[in-house]
């Protein structure tokens, strides 16, 4: 072989080598853009696993469900030509702790403030709520004092940050009540939803209950959530979820979510909350279907209960059948979610709502209702009011728009992660 031949050979294995880093590195970028569509869209923990993908490219994983994650088919669009390692982690911190891994997600923000402190100073913040969540109120509370010592005085989080250090103060003193003796907390045992969760219990009848759960049932594709809540039946028996069902509505919208019911009188009417998230916005609104020889009619929106332009939510019906309470983000509130109330008519729909009032109502979030008429007792979830952490479960004593001042339930009611749904079929011990 000649020397221009080996030269010719040499410029030739050269652009395949440039060609092939070009490849992949369109291939990174691709995979980012796609992490980026699910983070956008609210869901955390795929956007999560597709950084993992990028972070760790040799890690051949699937994201369950069947998503792939190093498929060519999955990688369209791109993000420029430059990506940061450091960036991705931190946004992969991001995406963990809102699909609620905190120790996934404190790990990595640990990892961003080690590495590169001032690019990164709100790690030290979210590091602690993390730690803070799992329980870790020693290591949370230095962490806070490092960022408020270095960081605070140009940050948004600032005010965050000396709340946190009252929540832990408030956490330790219910950890040392003496009387968290008398109370007991079982988790209930279900083979089914494991991963997803089981949450928002609603009786039916006897052992029977309604809860939510998650199914993957959407068709698998770049961008789609392949997640979708759905409403169950369940067995309550000796501590233990069985025979887990679907519930059977009719007409239900493949790429919509169902859950979180309560049921009215008689059991004829079912109220659920049906929602969607698009583009990082969340659409809720109630729906009420009637009874039927196979199941559940066709879903309709709830008059009077949704505004058109807001979210209304986790409904739930007093045992006489004759009010609806709810969660909405609709004007004439005084925060975000706030707690309202509305007369049901015998045919389903609902009469004009009526807000709970500043009593219960805070600037944060006040969600998921229950009512106890014996008791005249509101059960709550809010994150507006002193707590262990996220949402809080509170009681108040009251109707209408007369309410005492909240009471937290405490711990281990209450915990350091987010406490929301309550039910029980009698609240005398509310008292």
């Amino acid at each position: 072989m000649n020397t221009f031949s080996i030269r010719k050979l040499y410029v030739l294995i050269l652009c395949s080598v440039c060609v092939t880093v070009i490849d992949v590195q369109a291939q990174m970028d691709r995979r980012i853009a796609l992490a980026d569509k699910f983070y956008a869209n609210g869901d955390f923990y795929t956007a999560a696993q597709l950084y993992e993908q990028f972070l760790n490219p040799l890690d051949k994983k699937k994201v369950e469900g069947g998503l792939p994650l190093n498929s060519r088919r999955t990688m369209k669009g791109g993000t420029g030509p430059t990506i940061s390692r450091m960036d991705v982690l931190y946004k992969q911190a991001e995406s963990y702790r809102q699909a609620f891994y905190m120790l996934e997600a404190s790990a990595r923000y640990k990892e961003c403030f080690e590495k590169a402190a001032d690019s990164y100073p709100a790690a030290y913040y979210w590091h602690a709520v993390c730690q803070r969540s799992l329980g870790f109120y020693d290591q949370a509370a230095a962490s806070l004092q490092v960022f408020l010592d270095k960081y605070a005085a140009t940050s948004p989080f600032k005010a965050a940050a000396e709340q946190e250090l009252q929540t832990i103060s408030f956490s330790r003193n219910q950890l040392r009540r003496p009387d968290t003796v008398l109370f007991k907390v079982r988790k209930a045992v279900t083979s089914f939803g494991a991963e997803k969760g089981v949450f928002a219990p609603a009786p039916i009848a006897g052992n029977s209950w309604l809860v939510t759960s998650t199914i993957t049932d959407s068709p698998v594709k770049a961008g789609v959530n392949p997640y979708r809540n759905r409403l169950f039946t369940a067995e309550l028996s000796s501590g233990a979820l069985t025979n887990v069902t679907p519930l059977s509505i009719d007409s239900v919208r493949s790429l919509l979510n169902q859950g979180v019911a309560s049921l009215g009188a008689g059991g004829r009417f079912l109220y659920f909350t049906q929602w969607s998230r698009e583009k990082g916005v969340t659409r809720s609104g109630i729906y009420v279907a009637s009874k039927t020889e196979s199941g559940w009619s066709t879903p309709l929106l709830v008059s009077n209960v949704n505004v058109e332009g807001s979210n209304s939510q986790q409904p739930f019906v007093t045992a006489d059948g004759r009010f609806l309470f709810f969660s909405s983000d609709r004007s004439g509130g005084v925060g975000g979610f706030d707690l309202w109330m509305a007369p049901l008519q015998p045919d389903g729909s609902a009469g004009t709502p009526q807000h709970l009032g500043a009593a219960v109502n805070t600037k944060a979030d006040d969600q998921a209702p229950f009512y106890d008429a014996a008791t005249k007792t509101l059960v709550f979830a809010s994150k507006g009011l002193p707590g262990m952490g996220g949402f809080d479960l509170f009681t108040a004593h009251g109707w209408g728009g007369e309410w005492e001042a909240p009471q937290n339930m405490g711990y281990p009611v209450n915990s350091s992660r987010d406490d929301v749904y309550f039910y029980a079929r009698s609240a005398t011990s509310l008292l």
